[in-house]
């Protein structure tokens, strides 16, 4: 089912009313806060003030809402009848399954997913079933996406249109994590180059669509060419290819200002295993391989970043082993066996 501008004009009419909570419908962010990352109102939900709800009859999606409905009744009717649209399963299971596992899913991957959001319930590979029964259950429809056979990669490694390109902001808190990151005062580290160097910072997609079209098709690419979608492939181009590398060997070489200003501030991370095996390169590539890619290093790649790591003299003691680490990481991350999630 498609819809149209009147659809479009009826959902206007539910959402008028709602705004900022303060005791101002008008309320100025920029003159009433200073900066958005204090200002208290995005800290509660958004507000009604009824006088500005709009008061005729509502029409969308084959929905009525009655004239005088006050706002939040509208919402609500409003949210339920999007929430059950036959649209709304196979749009999420495409979205979903392009966000964790690949970015041209199959139609009957998209159905499998579809139908464990609408009934609630999904089979595991071992026969219990998870989910609540209820149309939505995430738990149900998360595992849909996982733990289909579409989505098992030792079957789809053989197809050159499985898989997708990963997120630049996903690499980063990647990293994060698998170093055991630790930031004793966050507010110290605002990331105020993230939007610059990423193409992406947390909730300012340059868009209400995300900072990418789940249908973008990459121009003069190879997937552009076959007709396949690469979604993340949109934030990519010749300035931000460098702009990541230049951010993450920041943050791996642990040189950003907040940590040199204060080591107790900023993103720092653990590098402490890996030091202890950086006098031996294939165990340092090993080790790396397994925390940031599953082990998708080829044998070629592997070979190149070790060869590369033989070049950095053990003459400096810990300063050497460290330098090797920093390289190592930097090297897997710039990879295409990492940049492409498989």
């Amino acid at each position: 089912q498609t819809y149209d501008i009147s659809d479009i004009k009826g959902l206007a009419k539910v959402f008028t009313g709602f705004s900022y909570e303060s005791d101002d419908f008008f309320f100025n962010i920029n003159n009433s806060c200073g900066s958005a990352a204090t200002c208290q109102v995005f800290r509660h939900p958004i507000k009604l003030f009824p006088e500005f709800h709009s008061t005729e009859e509502k029409n969308f999606l084959s929905t009525t809402i009655p004239a005088a409905t006050d706002g939040i009744t509208s919402m609500n009717i409003a949210i339920d009848s999007i929430f059950n649209h036959p649209n709304v399963a196979p749009f999420l299971a495409r979205q979903l399954i392009q966000r964790f596992v690949t970015s041209n899913p199959e139609p009957d991957y998209i159905n499998r997913v579809s139908i464990a959001f609408e009934s609630g319930h999904y089979v595991l590979p071992n026969g219990i079933t998870v989910g609540t029964g209820i149309r939505g259950d995430l738990k149900a429809t998360i595992a849909a996406v996982l733990l289909d056979t579409k989505a098992n990669r030792e079957l789809q490694n053989i197809s050159n249109t499985f898989g997708k390109v990963s997120e630049p902001y996903i690499r980063f808190a990647q990293w994060a994590r698998a170093f055991k990151e630790t930031t004793p005062d966050i507010a110290k580290e605002t990331f105020g180059d993230v939007r610059g160097d990423l193409r992406q910072r947390p909730f300012l997609s340059t868009s209400v669509f995300n900072f990418f079209r789940p249908g973008y098709i990459a121009p003069n690419t190879l997937t552009g060419n076959a007709g396949l979608n690469a979604p993340e492939m949109q934030l990519a181009n010749s300035s931000s290819v460098m702009d990541y590398i230049n951010f993450m060997n920041v943050y791996i070489y642990q040189r950003n200002g907040s940590v040199l200003m204060d080591p107790n501030a900023g993103i720092v991370v653990d590098y402490d295993a890996q030091i202890a095996m950086a006098d031996d390169p294939v165990a340092l590539v090993n080790n790396i391989d397994l925390l940031l890619t599953g082990q998708r290093l080829t044998a070629s790649t592997k070979n190149e970043i070790i060869a590369i790591l033989h070049e950095i003299p053990l003459t400096d003691g810990d300063y050497s082993l460290r330098k090797r680490v920093h390289m190592a990481t930097s090297l897997v991350m710039t990879s295409v066996e990492y940049l492409v999630q498989r």
